[in-house]
């Protein structure tokens, strides 16, 4: 179950970086597109649409 007593949160450390070349352009490219995608779109998981050519 448990020890009987509780145990607080004192602290909690957070930490910041710069990201490499690469990774400074891909956020500054990232930045004027839609937030709706962006997870999948940084992860790959995005599906490319056919033109409407391959459609018809």
């Amino acid at each position: 179950m448990g020890l009987g007593y509780r145990r607080y949160v004192t602290s909690v450390l957070i930490g910041l970086g710069t990201k490499d070349t690469d990774g400074q352009k891909a956020a500054c490219a990232e930045l004027p597109r839609p937030r709706v995608g962006r997870k999948a779109r940084i992860t790959g998981a995005v599906e490319e649409m056919l033109p409407p050519e391959v459609i018809e």
